[in-house]
């Protein structure tokens, strides 16, 4: 900004910038989604941090509290998609030294105005004002506390849990000095058992102890001899302390056996599985519990699927859990007793772990852990003296297998979920997300080799549609088996996609290495599978890409579809190896992809027309439409350039609804011509296209028997239930029908007897090409195939008709009508206005 002189108002030898500085203001350049792009301050202070520290990182990383992150951003995007001035917000910041810092922040946003680009957030340090207030809380709060608890202990913390205030009663409850517990961590008096979460830096004393506000907790406290006080410890609720500050009263708890005691343990014992502990250190604090209330010199061992976790008693060693595993002590039965809390001890027992023990016990009793997936693992009770188990202990050791058990059930549940989170739930496979971790994991390193293939099975949409989705689960199950058993150990599957596969191969020094294993994956599909509904061969088509670490898992997975894609272009059932020019190809493709859709908006497709002759007198009684797209700059462009991204991107929609109207329009042009335009299984799976083809038709005036729409026989059978009804809604309109590329697809008799609403089938120019060669067997193709359409009631077209010998056995074999560049090429309308007009003969006329 440049300040003309004289322009501010500002008394002479007083600039805006000196203005500007006098104020106690930080001043941060945000985009809107908090990024810091310019940081400075008016006065010189900016709470210790540099621009060169900040600018490029998002804003929230100069905030203390990371539990306000959510408020933070919200905060944010309203001020970034609200114009005007936001706030106050107040914040807690933190200097590159780790003080905390209170601030205050105005956001402004004028992004509606011309040239701006950033948020504009004026901040001001405010930490002093807030002391003072908060200095006047503590003192009414510490009042009021203080007077009300004179018998209990009372602990002021902050809001790590570092102890600022002791009550002189810690003398008489903890046998502790004020001065000893002044500055202490309180965690450090505390139980570690007792923790609902690990204590770190940063984390409140509320979550580490569970004391939220108004909530009671009986805690362990080391005395000042080492012993433990159980003592039950309220947080206050009173709102006067602010956040800085936790103050925190405990009153004695009598009794070891008290039943506030245990129901407050296994509270606690209940919190720590809910909130993920592992169960390893779940089934610790099971034993120790249980151990502890049984009483002095009492043992309890957890088992857990094999691994064995056990209290912190000094008497169990390393010889006597050998010996309880050797045993079978420490394993569960095959079978589920009917009774879950059933005891189980034997003199046999009883005699090998005293023994063991050398006599330190003499009693074993085990109860089995049966959980939601079985039994799961087994409690172990070790006695020092030959006794029974009273009601009471019986009891309790009910309640430590039913802790141990909702302990190792949830284990098997975030198991569960984990593995689903990472693993595809119908062939058990691998992940994209489980990929993505592996693949950076792979490449991360500096020369690392490895190769990824990206398979992709062939036309498995058409077994899915033909066979039932069942069938195409089960053909996914097989083909995932096939492929683990084809690869090495060390190599990754894993599925990513409706039939789509992705493999690692990690340790291959080049290309041709991973090529091997592609071979691997295609002989591995070579075998029929048996299917319900049908055996069936199925194909892929491989994409091969070979990196060197480090590389980007991305981008290896973009090259190696790439790729694939590539072999499925090439023909399908074949493997191609990426190459750079494969992304140039991909770059032109999304080219086309935009051109194509301003193509449709700026009225550059066009119609070129190809006569269908009768032989014998090569008289004109139809023309086949074919799309052309006339492309500014570069010309004529045909269909084969542009139809297959169409067809990929749904453009084929709108293409070949403008062709069929265009068509219509054109068939009103000549009334004595069938005109006949070409339907993708994309269109035929419009629900609507029926009616508009009957609207174009009224609108045009044409009659329905004057258009005829072409269906390929692979389209036929991608979905044949809706095609047989969609053509059988065109017969009602009175369109004519063709099969188009008959003998080139999968169609089979049972399929022209489903699809009987056709009226003529074109035989493909594949067959016709091979007439005049007397070593082909086309012309027994095209001969079975006339007698064929002829018997089931079809009229014949031959396409790609291109010498006058193809024409002439042609009429040989009976085939009444043809096209191809024998007779004419593609031609606009014009053309065909022309020909009707020299009465409609195509080319020379046979000789007979």
């Amino acid at each position: 900004m440049t300040v003309r002189p004289g322009s501010s108002g500002l008394p002479a030898g007083v600039g805006a910038a000196d203005l500007l500085a006098s104020l106690p203001d930080t001043v941060i350049l945000l985009d809107p989604d908090g990024t810091i792009t310019g940081f400075g301050s008016l006065g010189g202070d900016t709470f210790g941090w540099s621009p060169e520290d900040v600018i490029g990182h998002r804003v929230f990383e100069l905030f203390a509290k990371a539990t306000n992150r959510d408020l933070h951003e919200k905060a944010l995007a309203v001020a970034a998609s609200t114009p005007g001035v936001h706030g106050p917000i107040e914040v807690t910041m933190v200097t590159p030294d780790g003080r905390l810092r209170e601030a205050e922040f105005m956001v402004s946003n004028a992004l509606d105005r011309p040239g701006v680009e950033h948020l504009v957030a004026i901040g001001r340090d405010i930490t002093e004002r807030d002391s003072q207030s908060e200095a006047y809380r503590q003192r009414d709060a510490w009042a009021s506390m203080l007077l009300r608890g004179a018998g209990d202990l009372v602990l002021v913390t902050d809001r790590t849990g570092c102890i600022a205030y002791a009550s002189p009663s810690v003398e008489r409850i903890l046998g502790r000095s004020v001065e000893e517990v002044t500055g202490v961590v309180l965690t450090s008096l505390i139980h570690p058992d007792d923790f609902l979460v690990e204590p770190a830096d940063g984390v409140h004393i509320g979550r580490v102890l569970g004391t939220g506000p108004g909530r009671q907790r009986v805690l362990r406290l080391r005395d000042g001899d080492g012993a433990w006080r159980r003592l039950r410890v309220e947080r206050s609720t009173s709102e006067e302390l602010g956040d800085h500050l936790v103050l925190l009263t405990g009153r004695e708890v009598q009794g070891e056996r008290d039943a506030a005691n245990l129901l407050s343990d296994q509270t606690v014992l209940l919190e720590r599985i809910a909130r993920g502990a592992p169960v390893g250190e779940s089934l610790r604090a099971v034993a120790d519990l249980a151990a502890r209330r049984l009483g002095e010199g009492e043992a309890v061992i957890g088992y857990f699927d094999g691994p064995t976790y056990c209290s912190e008693s000094p008497t169990i060693d390393d010889e006597l859990l050998t010996l309880l595993d050797r045993t079978g002590i420490s394993r569960p039965p095959l079978q589920p007793s009917a009774d879950s809390h059933l005891v189980r001890s034997s003199v046999g027992w009883d005699s090998a772990v005293k023994a063991a023990s050398g006599g330190r016990y003499v009693r074993v009793f085990a109860l089995d852990l049966s959980g939601s997936e079985g039994l799961v693992g087994r409690l172990v009770f070790l006695r020092h003296h030959d006794g029974d188990l009273s009601s009471e202990e019986t009891d309790l050791i009910g309640l430590a297998v039913d802790l141990a058990t909702i302990a190792v059930d949830r284990h098997h549940l975030q198991a569960r979920l984990a593995h689903g989170a990472l693993h595809d739930e119908l062939t058990g496979l691998p992940n994209r997300r489980y990929l993505l971790a592996r693949l950076r994991e792979a490449f991360q390193e500096e020369g690392v080799r490895a190769g990824l293939l990206f398979v992709d099975l062939d036309r498995f949409k058409l077994i899915n549609d033909s066979l039932g989705h069942d069938a195409g689960d089960q053909l996914l199950q097989e083909v995932s088996y096939r492929f683990r058993r084809a690869l090495r150990p060390g190599d990754l599957v894993a599925r990513v996609g409706g039939d789509e596969f992705v493999v690692l191969c990690p340790d291959l020094s080049g290309a041709e290495e991973v090529a091997v294993l592609a071979a691997r994956l295609t002989d591995a599909l070579a075998a029929p599978i048996d299917l319900p509904g049908g055996r069936v061969v199925v194909s892929a088509s491989i994409g091969v890409v070979h990196a060197i670490g480090p590389a980007d898992p991305s981008e290896l997975l973009q090259d190696s579809d790439l790729a694939m894609y590539d072999a499925k272009e090439r023909g399908r059932n074949r493997t191609a190896l990426f190459h750079a020019g494969l992304r140039d190809k991909a770059m032109a493709r999304l080219e086309v992809e935009n051109a194509l859709r301003d193509a449709l908006r700026a009225d550059e497709m066009v119609l070129h027309f190809q006569p269908v002759v009768r032989l014998h007198d090569r008289v004109m009684v139809g023309v086949e439409a074919l799309l052309r797209w006339e492309r500014p700059g570069i010309g004529l462009v045909k269909p084969s350039a542009f139809v297959p991204v169409a067809t990929d991107t749904g453009l084929i929609l709108p293409l070949g609804r403008w062709v069929i109207e265009q068509a219509s329009r054109h068939a009103a042009r000549w009334p004595g011509l069938e005109v006949a335009a070409n339907l993708s299984a994309r269109q035929l799976a419009d629900a609507d296209l029926v009616d508009f083809v009957a609207d174009c038709l009224a609108r045009h005036g044409v009659p329905p028997r004057q258009l005829c729409l072409e269906v390929t026989e692979a389209d036929l059978v991608t979905d044949p239930d809706a095609i047989v009804e969609q053509l059988r809604r065109f017969k009602e309109l009175g369109v004519r029908l063709a099969i188009d590329d008959f003998g080139t697809g999968f169609a089979t008799l049972d399929y022209l007897r489903r699809f009987s609403a056709a009226d003529i089938l074109k035989v493909d120019a594949s067959f016709v090409a091979g007439l005049d060669d007397p070593s082909s067997h086309d012309l027994a193709i095209v001969s079975a195939a006339l007698v064929l359409a002829d018997n089931l009631g079809f009229d014949t077209v031959a396409e790609g008709v291109e010498t006058a010998a193809q024409g002439e056995v042609l009429a040989r074999l009976g085939c009444e009508l043809a096209q191809g560049h024998l007779f004419s090429e593609s031609v606009t309308a014009e053309a065909i206005d022309e020909l009707l007009a020299s009465g409609g003969v195509v080319g020379n006329v046979p000789s007979r």
